[in-house]
């Protein structure tokens, strides 16, 4: 605990210094640090709520192990009835990038069996659901 305390004072005392540096100051109701599935479904339902929001991604990559080359996808290993709200909007949005360009879909995410949910990382874009910032 006396750990956790001195990096929380320390971390403070940074932005302090960076404050005096005269560097912009920026303000959010929510900060989100990662853009991993997780982290990027918590700013986008943050800012559907009305909240403004920061997205810190330490990479210049969004989306982590989903869009960078993981073939697989989390839901593979969870109760499938439980997948909906964010994360199933993301995977029908896999679907439509299949179906938009004349393929395939490899799954249908509205079928909630075993079935192997698998898809190419480039098909998991999550920018657009960014760029509408959350609408």
């Amino acid at each position: 605990m006396i750990q956790l305390t001195r990096l929380f004072i320390l971390a403070i005392a940074l932005v302090a210094t960076v404050n005096q540096q005269g560097m912009a100051e920026n303000k959010a109701d929510v900060i989100v640090y990662g853009s991993t599935p997780g982290g990027f479904c918590a700013a986008i339902a943050a800012a559907r709520e009305g909240a403004s929001v920061i997205l810190l991604e330490p990479t210049d990559h969004v989306g982590a192990m989903n869009t960078g080359g993981l073939s697989h996808c989390d839901s593979n290993q969870m109760v499938r009835s439980t997948v909906m709200g964010l994360f199933d909007e993301l995977h029908t949005r896999v679907v439509k990038d299949y179906t938009d360009r004349g393929l395939k879909a490899p799954y249908n995410p509205a079928n909630k069996d075993q079935s192997r949910w698998t898809f190419e990382p480039s098909a998991a874009n999550f920018n657009p659901l960014a760029r509408e910032r959350g609408d």
